[in-house]
């Protein structure tokens, strides 16, 4: 990992303590299992470690505090300070997300599309507290999400004709619920199904989410008909995976058009240690599981359905790419061939194509594993200072010089400023305390040489 010039020497790393966010998806229990402690019996959605001006971490600045995130001793507290008064603005953002179920069908703006958004905003004078405010500063979200649990999530446009699939079939079983008779509902099904074998699915989109049509008027009851056809439609849902998905979705959401929606996405089911990632413009929604994101530092959203949050569906129509994806995986690549790395060391990188993050990963198999992060040693897609670090399994110990910390899962730390430890001759090393430790570093990416 290489890092900028600093002319004195610093700390070479600080405990982290991130912002908690009780999003009301959140579950329960994920990250209190995750951080081996008592729920709080809130929900508890995320937890942010950035600088973003919406939860701004806390650094502990006390060197000789060896266990910062116990809890102080009665009448004392651990002495911190703003992340930001230490290393300044970050450009990414890193959280543990938790969700017990479907967040809301959203998408983020492309860098453009935040400035303009955030302008606007302004000049219409909503104030950045304001619950209308899709805007929140003027950037880009580019996000990336790697599992750390079995994860569910809908990402993006499937393709359309599979989709009309899906729509047909409601259709039938909406007709033959009512001895082979076209009701207004499955014409409506019927109507979507022949737009998207038509490649048109910004079309079917808002007919689904048109504020004044009968999808979004509750009076209608056509969701509420179609969520009672897929729940009683067994074997259809055996046979359409996305059916099994939107009766999921509609067990939070019974009146809300977007269960609909995620028939028009992709689901992707990911394994622990997968990860996707998601750019600009691309409608999505995470459905449930414990997640590792990583994204550009920004709190810019546009949503479109699923939630009690205020919802934009214009300026999510214009906002979207309507061009159907794949399963948008994002692979590992081994690092190992470019390192000398201990046996039982396995570093990997995830690098999308964005210039604001990648995240090195690494596992130690057993032990007493050492890992030094030192460029003349670790030759791996450099990571430019500051980087944060996320131990999300086992338990390692950060040494540098007589300055040590551990970290245990769901916790973090910061290295701000790396090469003034290096100058000082105290390179930082990461030892494994337990077997199978796993640490995320995210940082922003140098050129590979």
């Amino acid at each position: 990992m290489t890092s900028h010039t600093q002319t004195s020497p610093a700390p070479a790393f600080f405990a982290l303590q991130g912002t908690l966010k009780d999003y009301d998806w959140g579950s329960v229990t994920l990250l209190a299992d995750l951080q081996s402690r008592e729920p709080t019996g809130r929900p508890e959605a995320e937890m942010w470690f950035g600088t973003h001006p919406s939860g701004i971490s806390a650094v502990h600045i006390d060197e000789h505090d060896l266990n910062p995130f116990d809890s102080a001793p009665q009448g004392q507290e651990h002495p911190t300070v703003p992340l930001t008064e230490i290393i300044g603005e970050l450009g990414f953002l890193t959280k543990l997300l938790a969700a017990a179920q479907p967040l809301s069908l959203q998408a983020h703006p492309n860098q453009q599309q935040a400035r303009e958004g955030f302008a606007r905003e302004n000049a219409a004078g909503i104030a950045l507290s304001d619950p209308r405010r899709c805007f929140q500063d003027d950037q880009h979200k580019p996000e990336m999400l790697i599992a750390l649990t079995h994860f569910v999530a809908l990402c993006g446009f499937r393709d359309p004709v599979q989709a009309s699939y899906s729509f047909q079939r409601l259709a039938e079983a909406e007709a033959e619920h009512h001895e082979q008779v076209t009701t207004d509902l499955s014409a409506a099904l019927a109507r979507i199904s022949l737009l998207l074998s038509g490649g048109n699915i910004r079309q079917a989109l808002h007919l689904l989410l048109d504020p004044s049509g009968p999808w979004v008027d509750p009076e209608s009851g056509w969701v509420e008909r179609v969520i009672q056809v897929i729940h009683h439609a067994e074997q259809l849902r055996r046979d359409d995976q996305s059916l099994d998905t939107a009766a999921l979705v509609a067990d939070f959401f019974p009146r809300d058009p977007g269960v609909l929606v995620t028939l028009l996405m992709n689901r992707v089911q990911l394994a622990p240690g997968q990860a996707i990632f998601l750019a600009a413009q691309q409608l999505h929604a995470y459905v449930e599981g414990l997640g590792l994101e990583v994204m550009a530092a920004s709190n810019n959203v546009v949503r479109g359905g699923l939630t009690n949050k205020h919802i934009d569906r214009d300026q999510l129509d214009t906002m979207l790419d309507y061009a159907p994806v794949g399963e948008p995986l994002v692979y590992p690549r081994d690092e190992r061939a470019n390192t000398d790395l201990a046996t039982g060391i396995t570093l990997s990188s995830l690098c999308p194509p964005v210039k604001e993050f990648c995240v090195l990963r690494a596992d130690f198999e057993t032990e007493n594993l050492s890992l030094t992060l030192d460029p003349a040693t670790v030759s791996v897609p450099d990571l430019a200072q500051p980087v944060i670090l996320v131990c999300t399994a086992g338990s390692v110990v950060l040494s540098s010089g007589t300055r040590q910390l551990e970290l245990n899962p769901g916790q973090a730390a910061v290295l701000p400023h790396a090469s003034a430890s290096h100058a000082a001759g105290a390179p930082v090393s990461m030892v494994a305390q337990s077997v199978n430790s796993t640490v995320f570093a995210t940082g922003v990416p140098t050129a590979r040489s």
